[in-house]
């Protein structure tokens, strides 16, 4: 280390401002995460907290019997510990300043040190009766695992936690312990100054984890860096000082370390090179110190009864700046981009679990960026300039995880409005509200900082905001790290079978809350797990799943492994079709991510209107006529389109099964008949046909075409609000037909009954553009899903075979459409209670005559 005169030190007699009230002399001060406030401690046992902004006390904190020692506050802003000179503890509540337990009787002597584990899980306390302790936050016990026993020890004067958490190091009057947590183990045990006959008397570990500093009493007044790797010094003492160092601190990016002395100074390093770069003038012994959040200033407290705000000499600040420059772009270039990228599926507001705020998108990225997390990644990022992207994205993607509530609204639940600027815990927990603070805290507690819920993270005054969280909730729900679900209608006492009843389950926007996520847990009234099943994840419990099961039709494999998108679009719509909402346009915006549609939400349009658009896009997008399966009323969007969605509930209609043995023997009669021009001609003409499209409302339909000759009511079978109708049409066997249509025909050329054009029974389906597993689903009959080999006779070509296979598949019943025509020419469908099923009467008479075209429906 070279001497003092040999640098370029910066020395300042007078601080930036004063904090002053205290009545004796400050021993502790601790800055919150958000760098908006600090607490400090002294010998007149009371602790206050102070506005950094603008300098105010904004609080006392009085509890203790004796000066105040040690003072901590957990990482999350949320907890404050503090230690007395008789080794009484107490934790305060961090927003309020109000202690949340009695004085608790820590240690036998002067508790010197205290601080939280990153989680905040976890109070570590240090004290003079030689030991260490752990204690519980939520319970406020001591531990059952302690890491030091009295007979084996001596005074503890300082405890801190490694920045991740993995270990704890412990300063003793005569060792340094390191202990690893996860093994239990101590792994490092040094002499460090106490093998000059001092005690040491403080700890700090660098952001990056690689290094920690100690600081020594008494005849070594320096400070001594040992690397963890190896726990051998990397350097020669830091010297300057000329009195015992009361406490070092390190600032959020790993350059600068400060420490305070009872040589009336405080000492500024540059961690690079040890050197002293400025030096900070008490009256009187500096017992304590630290840096503001952003590193700007350097917070010291001494005999003097005040806390001294120094600034951070600007050379040295634009120098490190300078220096790293080039490097400090791309490392928070790559930490940008590792954001940008994970909050592309992340909520625009999310509630902090830890404070009970709500933050917009800026306010999630301010809050990593003042993040222990950030800081450790910011700083190994320094040191070692190798580091991978995929390590950055592993902590921002763990720091952004979140849970989402599914819930039912009741009664009055919370708007933005209502929590904006408030501390969700801090409100009165009557209805909405106090199920909002059950639900954070089931997040809190699970290990997730961020939490989402409907009712009050969407500004629903904003459209654009409110557009943008209907078309991206469903990727919400799909990114989540936890899905809750929280049943208010299942009771403590309920039996299996009670989520199977709830209301919940008969929700429109329910259904997608439930489908996307991967991880579930559901939650009785009392938010205790249902029926007690505490495994990680309901989606994998399968007595839950069979209940869901049971109770929606879907199948479990479907529940547990869902797909969104437009396959098996039929299917889904008829899982939709019991659900409910309170705005009747709900029931199809709530479908949106189901089939992974993008479109415009307007309230107000009716729900026929909404729900048109919806299938309007999955037929237009998918060509999948499925959708176009159902009975009851038509729309007046589009009379191919049902009215309500209830109209999917009844099954598909499903085309006979055709054994492999039938399909050859038919094919082998019908190569006797059927040439294979007119058979090749016919497979062309439907092969070229275009998929079904909209516009303007209007569908135009490939299809094949019977004109109907007769429609003859039979009044025998009319029903209370339906009537019954025999029809016959060219070249099909004769039918009924049930409509609350009155039907008369005028004309020949009236009505037509017409099969809509299905491609799956001309080629295999095409897979390629949707991203659904093939494994998860079954694909429609098509003629090639049978083996073409096995034809005795010689000469057949394949496409001869595949187009008598066509002719097979078309003599099959089919669901039909009854469409009358209107006066401009276009055609409106015939609504029916019941599947209109109709048989061609002879295909080998039709084949060639048969009218394929493309109708344009109203």
């Amino acid at each position: 280390m070279a001497e003092e005169v040999a640098q370029p030190i910066v020395t300042r007699n007078t601080p930036r401002r004063a904090f002053e009230n205290h009545k004796g002399t400050v021993r502790t001060v601790a800055v919150f995460p958000d760098g908006q406030r600090m607490v400090t401690g002294s010998d007149d046992s009371i602790l206050r907290m102070w506005d950094l902004k603008d300098g105010t006390l904004l609080k006392k904190m009085e509890g203790h019997r004796n000066r105040v020692e040690a003072v901590t506050i957990s990482r999350d802003g949320r907890l404050i510990a503090s230690g007395d000179r008789t080794g009484e503890l107490i934790a305060w509540n961090g927003d309020t300043g109000k202690s949340l337990t009695q004085v608790i009787k820590g240690h036998a002597e002067w508790l010197c040190s205290l601080d939280f584990s990153p989680d905040g899980a976890v109070l570590v306390t240090g004290s003079r009766d030689r030991m260490a302790k752990l204690w519980s936050t939520r319970t406020w016990k001591q531990q059952s695992w302690q890491p030091i026993h009295p007979r084996q020890s001596h005074r503890v004067t300082c405890v801190r936690y490694s920045p991740s958490g993995k270990f704890l190091a412990i300063a003793k009057t005569i060792k340094v312990e390191v202990w690893n947590l996860d093994t239990r183990e101590c792994i490092a045990n040094v002499d460090a100054h106490a093998s000059i006959r001092a005690y040491n008397s403080s700890l700090v570990w660098t952001p990056d984890e690689t290094r920690l500093l100690s600081s020594g009493a008494n005849t070594d007044p320096t400070i001594r860096e040992w690397d963890l790797s190896t726990w051998q010094e990397v350097c020669d003492p830091w010297k300057g000082h000329t009195l015992q160092i009361n406490a070092i601190a390190v600032n959020s990016s790993g350059t600068l370390v400060a420490s305070a002395s009872h040589d009336n100074r405080v000492r500024l390093w540059r961690l690079s090179d040890r050197r002293t770069v400025a030096i900070f003038q008490h009256s009187k012994d500096v017992i304590c110190v630290t840096f503001s959040t952003d590193g700007k200033y350097v917070l010291s407290g001494g005999a003097d009864r005040k806390i001294s705000e120094w600034a951070v000499p600007e050379d040295t600040l634009s120098e490190h700046a300078l220096v790293g420059e080039e490097t400090d772009m791309v490392r928070a270039d790559a930490i940008r981009r590792a954001i940008e990228i994970q909050l592309e599926n992340v909520p625009l507001r999310l509630l902090n679990t830890s404070t009970g705020r709500i933050y917009d998108r800026q306010a999630q990225i301010n809050a990593f960026k003042m993040s222990s997390e950030y800081k450790m990644l910011f700083s190994s990022t320094i040191l070692h300039q190798d580091i991978q992207m995929e390590r950055i994205e592993k902590v921002v993607m763990k720091y952004f995880r979140f849970a989402m509530l599914s819930h039912r609204w009741e009664g009055k639940e919370p708007l933005l409005k209502n929590i904006q600027n408030e501390v969700v815990y801090m409100l009165n927990p009557a209805g909405g509200i106090g199920k909002l603070q059950s639900f954070c805290k089931v997040a809190r507690d699970a290990g997730y900082s961020w939490a989402w819920s409907d009712t009050c993270c969407i500004d629903k005054i904003n459209i654009v905001e409110l557009q943008e969280a209907f078309n991206s909730m469903f990727i919400w729900y799909r990114h989540s790290a936890l899905t809750v679900v929280y049943l208010s209608d299942v009771l403590p006492t309920s039996k299996p079978g009670a989520l199977a009843r709830s209301a919940w389950n008969t929700r429109g926007w329910t259904f997608q809350e439930f489908m996307a996520p991967k991880v579930v847990l559901f939650y009785q009234r009392d938010w205790n797990l249902y029926l007690g099943d505490r495994s990680p994840n309901h989606k994998e419990s399968t007595p839950i799943m069979q209940e869901l099961e049971n109770a929606t039709g879907i199948h479990l494999q479907a529940i547990v492994a869902f797909h969104p998108g437009m396959r098996g679009a039929r299917e889904k719509l008829r899982w939709a079709s019991k659900r409910i909402t309170t705005l009747q346009e709900d029931i199809a915006y709530s479908l949106f991510g189901i089939f992974g549609v993008h479109l415009p939400v307007i309230y107000g349009e009716k729900k026929q209107n909404a729900l048109g658009r919806l299938l309007q896009e999955i037929v237009a997008r998918s060509g999948d006529i499925t959708a176009l399966d159902w009975v009851g009323k038509s729309s007046e969007f589009n009379s191919c389109l049902p009215a309500d969605i209830t109209s999917y509930e009844a099954l598909p209609y499903s085309l006979p099964y055709l054994s492999e043995d039938e399909m050859q023997e038919r094919v082998s009669s019908l190569r006797n008949v059927v040439t294979m021009d007119s058979a090749s001609d016919l497979y062309t003409l439907l092969d070229n046909l275009s998929t079904p499209r909209f516009a303007n409302c209007r569908l135009h339909l490939p299809c094949i075409a019977f004109p109907v000759t007769e429609v003859r009511r039979n009044r025998a079978q009319d029903q209370e609000s339906y009537f019954t109708y025999e029809v016959k049409a060219d070249g099909l066997r004769d039918l009924l037909i049930t409509t609350a249509d009155k039907l008369t025909q005028s004309s020949r050329a009236r009505f037509l009954l017409v099969r809509p054009w299905n491609r799956y029974l001309l080629e295999p389906l095409d897979l390629a553009d949707d991203t659904q597993s093939v494994e998860d689903w079954s694909v429609p009959e098509s003629p090639l899903h049978y083996s073409l080999s096995g034809f005795p006779a010689e000469g057949d070509s394949e496409s001869y075979l595949r187009a008598l296979r066509l002719i097979v598949h078309l003599e099959q019943p089919f669901c039909g459409f009854l469409l009358a025509r209107q006066r401009g020419g276009e055609y409106k469908r015939i609504a029916s209670d019941h599947h209109i099923v109709a048989q061609v009467k002879d295909m080998v008479s039709v084949h060639d005559t048969m009218d394929v075209r493309t109708l344009e429906i109203l």
